[in-house]
This record gives structure tokens, C-alpha cells and sequence, in this order.
């Protein structure tokens, strides 16, 4: 699971953003690093392979203007630094990140690659088009490959270039392209305002004197963290200073498992007792997972329960982490992959 945030409000945005990334880039993340702002009438993206340091020598959070901007680190899961987060259309209208997975939905892979090659001899552009490195996977009819989320932020750009509706565009691509994820997004068009999406995974949204900011886990927000909203699994909406709207995405989500399993932060911590420090992947797999029902045949909450444990126990003083730097074995991309420990 990637992990993401985002801000919007009186600051600019970069500053806040890379304080916000780099508490949880390494949780279930930490491989891919990027970040975009919106910048009077245009879009600035700069995203490279490795964690945040990496960003950090190739870039300036000095040089990124603006308000509001989306930030966010990727999982080790391969492939060249185009692959990273965020994505932009090709007409500049659209930024996207995302995290997720297939997951429950994987038995449409090749309903969405025909969709994808359809698009393309239509015409469709993709950012990341290249050879294909690592799992094979999205690759197009002249061999090339590219990332989904490139797919879906091109088709939510061709969508709202029809349309004008933001939502609706979001609405659609999330419906055609269908993962287990959640999605937040910037139109050039509609300054300060961000959109979300969620079909089974979490979004928080903090409210400051100074703007509104959101991610995946309350610890992007530090440890004086305000009062948050928890977006409902299956809903669509945007946030900005004034206003909180959210939509039900579409019944095709309906099926989501969304009840909490009881003793997750239990759970975690007897795992943590038996197992020493720990990645949260590992954890979630082993000590939240074997708490749903067995056998349920709908997307389960796993990384949202996951994540409500992790902060029970973090803002209690139960558990500390502990950052930690990786490699990956296949391109030796260096990242982060912090452990949990407990305390006491």
C-alpha cells in the first residue's frame, strides 16, 4: 500500500506537504517519492525513485509555489522512476495519487487491460509509456508498458475535457478501472479545491486555522493532531477552506466489508509482543487480516482497520517507529521501510 497526503489553505502547501510525507513515508511505502502544487493557471510535479531524501537532492520544496499540492511515496513494487506518484494528464488539467491494489477486483485484469489498449489505438497518451521492466503488467499492443494510475488519471482528464464535472469525471474512470484504493486528485481549473476517492481504503481530513489537510493515517498530521473526519469507504467528494462535500461513488461498491473487526489494536500489540519490531504490511497480513471473517467474498477494510490500531497505539504511547532504510533486491532502489516496535 502506498501511503499519501495533501493540503490545501493559507500556506504553501510544499513545506507542509514534505513535513506531513516524511512521518509516514516509511510505514507501508517509502520506494517512490513525489510531489505536486498548483501554481497560478498551471501544475508543478517532481517525483524519483528512492525515498524522500532522494527528492530532497534534486529538489526544493522552496521551488514549489502555491496553496495546495499533493504529495506521495509508493511500495517497492518495482519499476523505473515514472512509475512514482503523482500522475498528470497530458493536457496539464489533472494531478492524481493514489494506493491500492486489484485486490477483490484482480479477476478483472483483462477487462481493464483490453480497456487500456482500447484507449490507446483511440489515441490515448500515457506519461509513463516505456519499456516494460519487472512484472509484466499494463502492457500495450506495441509492447510497451505503463502504471495504472497513469491510465486512470488520463482517462479521468479525457472524461472531464467532455464533461467539465470534476466529480462525474472521477466518478467514471473510478467505475471503469476498479481497485481497491483511494484517490485524491487537483484540477487545474478549480484552484484550492481537492477531489477524493475511496472504494475500500482510508482518507482522514484534518481542519487547521491555516487549511485542511488529508492522508491515509492521522500520523501524517504529528502528534498535536486536531480533531479529523474519517471519509465513509465507497464515497467520491471534495474538500477546501469553506466546504466538505461528499457522494456515494456507485452501488458497483456497495459489497464492501466495512465493519471493524473487534481486538485490532489488541491484535497488534500481542503480534508485536510475540514478533518483536515489525513492517505494518507484515502486521496487517498476520494479526488484522485473520480477524475478518474467512472466506467473505467482498473487499474487506483491511488497511483502514490496519491503520485505526496503528494510531490507537501510537498517540497511547504503546509503540514507537523506527525509521529504517531498505533496498530493493531487483532495481536496488533505495527506500524506507520503518518497523514498528512496542514500548514497554
Amino acid at each position: 500500500m502506498c501511503v499519501w497526503c495533501a493540503y490545501t489553505g493559507k500556506k504553501a502547501a510544499a513545506p507542509i506537504l514534505d513535513k506531513m510525507g516524511k512521518r509516514i513515508e516509511g510505514l507501508w511505502s517509502g520506494y517512490y517519492t513525489g510531489m505536486v502544487t498548483q501554481e497560478g493557471n498551471g501544475l508543478k510535479m517532481e517525483k524519483v525513485a528512492g525515498c524522500s531524501r532522494f527528492w530532497d537532492e534534486k529538489n526544493s520544496v522552496s521551488d514549489f509555489h502555491g496553496t495546495c499540492g499533493l504529495w506521495h511515496s509508493r511500495t517497492n513494487s518495482g519499476g523505473i522512476w515514472k512509475y512514482g506518484h503523482p500522475f498528470v494528464g497530458v493536457h496539464g488539467l489533472v494531478a492524481t495519487v493514489s494506493q491500492g491494489n486489484s485486490g477483490y477486483f484482480a479477476s478483472r485484469d483483462q477487462l481493464h487491460l483490453d480497456m487500456i489498449r482500447k484507449y490507446h489505438r483511440e489515441g490515448m497518451q500515457f506519461t509513463t509509456e516505456d519499456e516494460p521492466y519487472g512484472r509484466k503488467y499494463c502492457v500495450l499492443e506495441n509492447g510497451k508498458q505503463i502504471h495504472v494510475s497513469d491510465f486512470v488519471t488520463q482517462l479521468t482528464e479525457k472524461e472531464y475535457i467532455r464533461t467539465g464535472n470534476p466529480l462525474e469525471s472521477i466518478r467514471f474512470a473510478l467505475t471503469q478501472f476498479q481497485e481497491e484504493a483511494s484517490s485524491i486528485m487537483i484540477f487545474k481549473d478549480f484552484p484550492g479545491r481537492i477531489f477524493f476517492a475511496t472504494t475500500s481504503q482510508r482518507i482522514v481530513i484534518a481542519n487547521y486555522e491555516d487549511g485542511i489537510a488529508l492522508s491515509i493515517t492521522a500520523l501524517a498530521f504529528g502528534n498535536n493532531t486536531p480533531r479529523f473526519t474519517e471519509i465513509p469507504v465507497n464515497s467520491v467528494g471534495y474538500v477546501d477552506s469553506t466546504t466538505l462535500h461528499v457522494e456515494k461513488m456507485s452501488p458497483q461498491f456497495d459489497n464492501t466489508y466495512d465493519i471493524i473487526p473487534n481486538g485490532c489494536a489488541a491484535a497488534m500489540r500481542k503480534y508485536l509482543e510475540e514478533h518483536g519490531p515489525s513492517l505494518l504490511a507484515h502486521i496487517c497480513d498476520n494479526a488484522i487480516v485473520p480477524l475478518f471473517p474467512q472466506g467473505l467474498n467482498a473487499p474487506k477494510i483491511r488497511a483502514l482497520s490496519t491503520y485505526r490500531a496503528l494510531e490507537t497505539l501510537y498517540f497511547n504511547g504503546k509503540i514507537e517507529i523506527i525509521p529504517e532504510e531498505s533496498q530493493n533486491p531487483e532495481n536496488k532502489i533505495i527506500g524506507r521501510a520503518d518497523k514498528i516496535k512496542l514500548i514497554g
